[in-house]
């Protein structure tokens, strides 16, 4: 949690300089970045960066490495993040479950995060699986557009469905991928 201290006593002190944007002491903000952290001390990836900017709309947040990067429209607009999640949930297009919109866009992005802070072994663990004939049902972002399975968003949304609490078997075979 000192990481977590120094961060909130950083973005404090810039907001008052008016040095931050005003999203990094929403609510919503501090619910992100409690998870963030919570999911990066239990899978220990080493310290996740965390930021805000406009992402444009539709885009929920985005990760690089070891930085993740949350919408400043939906951390400012929790009302629109919420809809959106709920509705992706309700369509099958993320993985439900017990998590609150925040948790969830947390979940995922820390999925990437540890993707990237164990190699990538996943992704080529999963591909030889696929090709091997791994078949079962996962949620709708695991797709590309041609139907072809999006093998960094299968992963990243089995964190999510075992996070959450709703994962098929094929999502707890791909997560066991992700943290083994």
């Amino acid at each position: 949690m000192m990481k977590r201290t120094i961060v909130a006593l950083a973005l404090g002190l810039a907001a008052a300089l008016g040095l931050a944007p005003a999203a990094a002491a929403s609510p919503t903000f501090d619910e992100l970045f409690a998870w963030v952290d919570y999911l990066d001390d239990k899978y220990g990836t080493g310290v996740i960066w965390v930021d805000v900017a406009d992402l444009g709309p539709g885009v929920y947040a985005g990760s690089r490495g070891d930085q993740i990067i949350f919408n400043s429209r939906y951390v400012d607009d929790r009302a629109a993040l919420d809809a959106g999640i709920t509705s992706d949930v309700a369509h099958g297009y993320h993985p439900g479950g017990n998590c609150t919109s925040t948790q969830l866009v947390a979940t995922h992005e820390v999925g990437h995060v540890l993707d990237w802070a164990t190699g990538y072994t996943a992704r080529r663990e999963l591909a030889v699986a696929l090709a091997n004939g791994l078949t079962g049902t996962v949620s709708g972002y695991s797709f590309g557009v041609d139907g072809s399975v999006d093998i960094p968003e299968a992963l990243a949304n089995a964190l999510v469905a075992v996070e959450c609490g709703s994962p098929t078997e094929a999502e707890l075979y791909i997560y066991s991928l992700l943290t083994s």
